[in-house]
This record gives C-alpha cells, structure tokens and sequence, in this order.
C-alpha cells in the first residue's frame, strides 16, 4: 500500500535497527542530502481504476499548473475520459 512518508533518494538509508522502522536517517553530510520525493498519480492509475471498477471515469483538470503568482509552472496532461475498453461488456 502506499505510504505518506517520501520515497527515499539512493544515497539515503533508513536506519532499521528500531522496531518501529521510522528511525532517523544513517549519517549523510548536509550537502549530499536532496529534498524528498514524492509520487503522483498519473493517467495511467486512472485507467487501471476504471478497468477495475469497469465504469468510464471523466477527469476535469487545469490544463497548465500554475505557481504561487498565477504565472503558469508545469502542464497538466490529466484531464480526459478513461474508459475501460479492454473489460468485456
């Protein structure tokens, strides 16, 4: 299942020596550590769900994501019908 802890980069290691897993991270210099990483979901989750749910799912998105000042940052190729053609009727 998925987690709400960041994924971590290679040179990063978690400490397992604690029961709970969640120990603090080996020693890494300050300079070497990268910002955590964090997965989204992407246009093809959303057609795995609707061949699971077997019903067509409508996505209405932005079609560009926009920063702090409105300016726009990224696109956003989201939107769209998923329909589950390769169910059978």
């Amino acid at each position: 299942m998925a987690s709400t802890d960041p994924r971590l980069h290679p040179c990063q290691k978690r400490s397992f020596s604690d029961s709970s897993n969640k120990g603090p991270l080996l020693a890494v210099p300050e300079d070497d550590i990268q910002p955590d990483v964090y997965e989204s979901l992407e246009e093809f989750h959303v057609l795995a769900l609707s061949h699971v749910l077997r019903r067509p799912i409508i996505v209405i998105a932005d079609t560009v994501l926009k920063d702090v000042t409105g300016e726009p940052f990224a696109p956003i190729p989201f939107g769209g019908i998923y329909l589950p053609l390769e169910c059978p009727p």
